[in-house]
């Protein structure tokens, strides 16, 4: 419980420190368990916390606003594979302003220097359209910290 505790104070720091676009991010790794949370800020003034756990093989995400404004989404899932590559099925159900479920993907690369990752979702979505989501990043690591790559995002609006 400290630890969430810590991140709800890091988001909202983060989410001062950033104004109106940017994000704050903070991860912890323990024991082959990861917590990652991450604030933005977009457009509006809106903000978008994200908390994703990945323990032995589970992996459980929660969200508000990242889908829509005034839509939480939860997923829970599966890893498989190992640092090198990860492959995240998982299961979303979406609820608030708009209501709906849908499968998500997650790929994940990690070599050395280099990292990719890949994010795949359709959400099938009530009072409002469905839509399908993909987005690609890859990055050359030139320290633990930095790294450089491009990165590519995909919409498509669709019942």
């Amino acid at each position: 419980m400290p630890t969430m505790l810590l991140f709800v104070i890091l988001l909202l720091s983060s989410a001062i420190c950033y104004g109106q676009r940017g994000q704050g991010s903070y991860e912890v790794k323990n024991d082959g368990q990861e917590i990652e949370a991450s604030l933005w800020s977009q457009d509006g003034g809106s903000l978008s916390p994200w908390v994703f756990y990945k323990g032995n093989k589970v992996t459980a995400e929660a969200r508000y606003n990242w889908d829509d404004k005034g839509v939480y989404g939860v997923c829970v899932g599966k890893a498989f594979g190992n640092a090198s590559l990860t492959i995240i099925p998982e299961a979303c159900g979406y609820t608030g302003r708009y209501n709906g479920y849908g499968p998500e993907l997650w790929v994940i690369s990690e070599k050395e220097k280099f990292f990719f990752s890949s994010y795949i979702q359709y959400a099938s979505m009530k009072r409002t359209t469905s839509y399908g989501y993909l987005w690609l990043q890859s990055d050359y690591k030139f320290s633990k910290n930095f790294g450089l790559g491009p990165g590519l995002q995909s919409l498509k609006d669709g019942s």
